[in-house]
Parts: structure tokens; sequence; C-alpha cells
């Protein structure tokens, strides 16, 4: 993608950086890909700590390019942001953002949530994914429904010490304590998911009352919301990390809050969860590049690394006219993605993703989830925190969308993207990724691909849907349309053209979906 104009929503260059200089990731016309010259790789481009005077953990310790955040809930990603230019890594940022989320947006990401994570290590070029999917809740004595073990907490509590630990874990979880404790503004995309479970909530006191503004009213976009009980959990966690709640004192206190609160939980099932570390799903791509994916077992496959592998030769989409690109990609859609129903159930297998790549070039990329919007719909009375639903049977439970694209010649970070968990986000998420690196023009940037209107084929049914976005002489050259919904899928995405790290200077282009309420941060926004 090249003529990448330097402004306050795309590229920010390093300090000091030679900016006029055009570093295009581009095939030869358009795609002069990561050469040895264009990357010579350094361990970052902030100052030296002898000439920056402001101390790691303070914001304005990275004094150059940080990085950048994208996610779902503005209030998160502007946590992450914070959590880079204090000096921490990509993955510190990953836990700050989901303790931030678990304040901001509780209908799909809390202390009882799960989800996976895809992790780069830049230095290491290695790459894994932290599987911590909610799972079927053991039998349980006592009355009440059965939950689900809270399986998050524990994950990003390793995620951090394995590939973080740049700064001390405190730091981390304290935004959100303060979130919590003097409360936040409702951001317009938690206020949707308030509307869009608008029965669901009023028919849970426990869960009502959680959500209620000052007036008594279930909170909407603007409201002030504090969250004591919340906070008091969050400060236990941060002075003795997240195994207080699996074990001891504060895993009886959760075991009891739960049962007040109407549900149950196996003690060993909680004392004995440790989340999965796993591989990842790799595609060769062109000039010593390859896509990244997560491995999170068959009933979240999603089927993203099957389509980017039937379509990455040029000759197989990128020489293709538009109007043959969009049925080869429909045409792959209906035969590489899950064999499952195009579910549309706004309260099902409901996600929160984000994606952060630190100033070296480590990434991190998760979806968080409840499984159902708000969950159980059950509150562990007295802790404040949002219990999640047992998930459905494996043709149900929600996708992991996420992939990478690096540089296996150098240490390099130059694409990465986090959706939601439906299969109309797998094919977002690829089709963006696709127009993003078959652009040989350099006319193209990130925000127009994907504010593109978008198509998909549903693999049973084999009717195609678009979004009404997508013009009238582009769909008419498609077989027969069946319907248009909006949307089509979610995703945030970042896409560097120079690579991460690059000793000349980052032009990377960070973007949140217009069809959600999400931000995209980097240094200057």
């Amino acid at each position: 993608m090249a003529n990448i104009k330097m402004d306050s929503k795309t590229a920010v260059p390093c300090k000091g950086s030679r900016t006029k200089e055009k570093r295009q990731f581009m095939v030869k016309k358009g795609w002069r890909l990561l050469s040895a010259g264009l990357l010579a790789v350094l361990a970052g481009c902030s100052s030296s700590s002898d000439e920056n005077k402001v101390q790691r953990g303070q914001i304005g310790y990275v004094s150059g390019f940080y990085g950048g955040v994208i996610a779902d809930e503005p209030r998160a990603a502007l946590v992450g942001r914070d959590i880079l230019s204090k000096g921490g890594k990509a993955a510190d940022a990953a836990a700050a953002i989901y303790f931030a989320l678990t304040v901001t947006m509780p209908s799909r990401a809390s202390l009882a949530s799960g989800g996976a994570c895809l992790v780069y290590e830049g230095k290491t070029q290695r790459s894994e994914t932290l599987d911590f999917r909610l799972q079927t809740p053991q039998p349980a004595t006592g009355q009440g429904e059965a939950v689900p073990v809270p399986t998050a907490p524990l994950a990003f509590y390793l995620l951090h010490s394995k590939y973080g630990r740049r700064l001390p874990w405190s730091s981390l979880v304290i935004p959100a304590e303060n979130l919590a404790r003097f409360g936040n503004q409702v951001s317009r995309a938690f206020a949707r998911d308030i509307r869009v479970a608008g029965n669901f909530i009023s028919n849970r006191p426990d869960l009502k009352k959680l959500l209620e503004n000052g007036s008594g009213n279930i909170a909407g976009e603007g409201d002030f919301l504090r969250q004591l009980n919340l906070s008091a959990e969050l400060a236990s966690i941060r002075a003795k990390t997240s195994g207080d709640i699996y074990h001891g004192a504060g895993g009886r206190k959760l075991l009891d809050a739960i049962q007040l609160g109407g549900g149950k939980m196996d003690q060993h099932a909680l004392q004995n969860y440790r989340p999965t570390w796993r591989d990842t799903k790799k595609v060769g791509y062109v000039l010593g590049t390859q896509f990244i994916f997560p491995d999170a077992g068959p009933a979240t496959n999603t089927g993203a690394d099957a389509i980017i592998n039937a379509l990455k030769d040029k000759s197989g989409f990128t020489n293709l006219s538009a109007t043959e690109r969009d049925k080869r990609f429909l045409q792959t859609l209906a035969g590489k993605l899950p064999q499952r129903q195009f579910d549309q159930d706004p309260m099902k297998n409901t996600v929160s993703s984000f994606l952060v790549v630190d100033r070296v070039g480590n990434a991190v990329a998760c979806n968080l989830t409840m499984n159902n919007l708000f969950g159980s719909g059950r509150v562990a009375k007295g802790l404040g925190i949002v219990l999640g639903a047992a998930p459905k049977a494996s043709t149900e439970q929600p996708l992991f969308n996420a992939m990478m694209l690096v540089s296996v010649i150098r240490p390099t970070f130059v694409f990465g993207a986090a959706g939601g968990a439906g299969m109309d986000d797998t094919a977002a998420m690829t089709r963006v990724a696709l127009d993003t690196f078959a652009d040989e023009k350099n006319e193209t940037t990130l925000e127009n691909v994907i504010n593109k209107g978008r198509m998909f084929q549903s693999p049973l049914s084999g009717g195609i849907v678009i979004e009404s976005t997508v013009n009238a002489d582009r769909a008419a050259q498609l077989s027969t349309v069946t319907r248009s919904r909006e949307p089509l899928g979610r995703l945030n995405a970042m896409f560097c053209s120079t690579g991460v790290p690059n000793e000349k200077g980052e032009q990377c282009q960070v973007k949140t979906d217009p069809r959600g309420f999400g931000l995209a941060v980097s240094n200057d926004s």
C-alpha cells in the first residue's frame, strides 16, 4: 500500500526520521518489500535512557514511535496507549486493555470471561496461541445455574509474565481499578450492547442494578457508572496477582459470591484451571514473509488460513479484474469457511477484539467473550463480576478471528488484524488483508479498504449477502444476491508499510472499523 500520507490518522514516524522517503511495502511496482537496505533493524527508535529524563513507567518515557493500539472500546484503547508510552511491551498493554474492558465493556469482557490471543515476539520470531476459552462447567454441589470457571484473569497474568514484564504487574491493573472506583462514562460501544440486551437486563435484577445510573435507570451513552465492588476486587488482583481469585480466601470469596448470585461452580475446577499455550498456523507469502493465524482447536477454526492460502498467488486474486476478484473470493469463502449456520442473533457469540503492537514489533491480537452478550446474566454478588455463559456445541462456539503478517528474514511486524466471532468477520478480515496487498498502483489506504462495502457467501446455503454500501454495478456482476445485511463483520487492523521496527522511521496506519464504535490510537492520536 503506497503513498501513505503522514497525517494525524495514518502514519507517525520516529522522532528525527526522514518522512519524505517513501518506503512502501509492495511487490515490484507496488510491493518492494522489506529488502535488506530498507530494513536495518535496531532495538527501537526512542531516545536513549541517558537522553530521556522521563523514567520508565511514566507517560512519555518513549519519546518516538511507541506502536499502536486498536480496540472495540475507546477508553480501553487509551489505557493500552498509555502503557506503551510508559515503556511497556505489547503483552503488558494487552493485559492492561483487558482489565480496563472488564470495567468499560463488561457485556463482552469481565473478570469471568474467556477468549484467546495470538502472540508474536519480534526478537525471537516466536508466535503462539494463548487459548483461554470458557469451558463447560464441571458438576457442582448446591443450588443454582452452573457457570464456567473464569479464565481471562489468569491468562493475562501468564501473558504478561512470559512476553511482557517491562512494567510491574500492579501498573497494568490500577488503570482499571481507578476507572471502577472513580467512575467512567458509558461509551457508545458499551451503550449499544446495553440497548441490544435491554430486555435481557431488565429481567435480571442484579445485572440491572449493576448498570443503573444515578437516576436509577439503566445507563445509556454518556451516563456515569461507578463500580465500587469491582474496584475492590481489582485492587486485590493488583496486590496479589490474578491467582487470588482461584485459590485460598479469594477463591472461597468468589465461590460464595457466585452462589449468592444464583450460580454455582466446582471448587476443584476453579483451583486447577490453567490456560493452554498452542502453536500457530503459518502460510508463506512473498519475499520472505508469512501470515500467522491462531490455532485454538477445531471448534474455533475460522478457515482464514485456508482462504489466504487459496488466494495468495497473483494469478488467483491480484491479477484478476475487480469483478472476478469478488467472484473468486465468494467461491473461496463457500469452500473454506467452517460448515456452520450463519448466525445473526446479536446476543450470541459476541466478542471484544483488540490489537496492540509495540515499538520493536511485538504484537498481541485478542478476542474476549462471555459467549453471550452479558454472559449468563448473573452477577457474583458483592464483587460486581458479570458471570460468563456456558459454551455451546462446538459448531456454535465463537470463532477466533486474528491474523498477522511478519517478515521471516528480519524480525519485523507488517500487518495485523483482530475481528469478531462470526464467519462474516472471517470474510471481512481476510478480504481486508488481500485487498491491502493486492494494490499494485499504490492508490489504496487501509481506511479505504476497511470502509469498502462487503459481501459474504454462506458455506451451507450458498446464498450471497451484501452490505447496502456495495454499489449497484458491483452487485449486478454477482449471481443472485439473497439479501443485504448491516454490518458484515467488524475488525481492527494495523498496517506498517515500512515494517516495525525500522531505523529510518515507521509509517503505520491504524484503523478501527466504522461499523463499530472503537478507537485506533498511535503517537499523536
